[in-house]
């Protein structure tokens, strides 16, 4: 019986060890395996020029969708490959807007997102120009959002030197993530949804807009909703 289990052993032990030695061939390929080619696996992040190694790279002139990002660093996330969710870290400069981004991004979403970023062509119809976030997480999961935290806020220029401010607490609402965004008066809404494959929709509601205001905002596209006093914008889009 001892010699039957010693040759168990003995034909088990090469196995383990091929097994051994190819998951840390495996993990020596990820770690050093160039940055411009492991960026295929987060197609939402765009750069023109890519750097280093997934495990510690840099991305120039990177965006995420409409959000320009700028020059950021990034890293894999190694424990992230357990769970079938590969995220990276990413660690943005600091510009005149505010604090630079840093939080993870994958390809099911990002979380414990931080810092204000551009949105240099707008938003569709909508002259939305920087968006700031703090302690954001978005994760979706065959098509439908799964989780949603944190805060949003940004600003928009209204004329005659008037700027909105407006923010809130994002939410799974379906299929999309729901940014309801609000004045402090609650007189300004924004509705954003944002989807899984990019697809977007924003809706946005003036009220109690006093009458000489209407000409300007007519032109940039609101129009008055039937019954009430309201100015509403409507636009979409896919990033």
């Amino acid at each position: 019986m001892i010699g039957r289990l010693l040759v168990l052993r003995d034909r088990r032990a090469p196995r383990a060890a091929v097994i051994g030695i190819a998951a840390l061939l495996a993990l020596s390929l990820v770690a050093t395996a160039p940055l411009r080619l492991a960026a295929a696996a987060f197609p939402a992040i765009a750069a023109r020029e890519a750097e280093g190694t997934i495990w510690a790279g840099t991305l120039r002139e990177a965006s995420l969708g409409p959000l320009a990002l700028g020059t950021v660093d990034v890293r894999l996330v190694p424990w992230t490959l357990l769970s079938g969710r590969p995220e990276v870290a990413v660690a943005g400069r600091a510009d005149a807007l505010g604090p630079a981004l840093r939080g993870r991004l994958g390809p099911a979403g990002a979380s414990m997102l931080e810092g204000t970023l551009a949105i240099p062509g707008g938003l569709g119809a909508l002259p939305l120009h920087e968006v700031t976030f703090s302690g954001v997480s978005v994760q979706f999961e065959d098509g439908r959002c799964r989780q949603a935290a944190g805060a949003v806020a940004t600003r928009l220029p209204a004329g005659d030197g008037i700027t909105l401010a407006l923010s809130g607490e994002p939410r799974c609402d379906g299929r999309f993530v729901l940014l309801p965004l609000r004045g402090p008066g609650g007189m300004e809404r924004l509705d954003l949804r944002l989807a899984a494959d990019g697809r977007w929709t924003a809706t946005m509601v003036l009220s109690g807009i006093a009458g000489d205001m209407r000409p300007a905002l007519a032109a940039a596209g609101f129009v008055a909703r039937p019954g009430t006093s309201d100015l509403v914008l409507g636009t979409g889009g896919r990033f």
